[in-house]
């Protein structure tokens, strides 16, 4: 092989990059800018006290 043939191609080189960069960005969207989702699972006027039981 000469010094000059690279082992990867250049398609293949851009692809992977725009691809990390996508899942970077995208984790650091989720992780810091988006403001989450509210469940609305527990209602915030109930609480539990340590035994597990409700307490209003």
């Amino acid at each position: 092989m000469s010094g000059s043939k690279s082992d990867n191609t250049r398609g293949g080189l851009i692809t992977f990059i725009v691809a990390i960069t996508f899942c970077v960005l995208f984790f650091v969207y989720i992780s810091f800018i988006h403001p989450g989702v509210d469940l609305k699972e527990v209602d915030e006027a109930v609480k539990f006290n340590a035994s597990g039981s409700k307490e209003k």
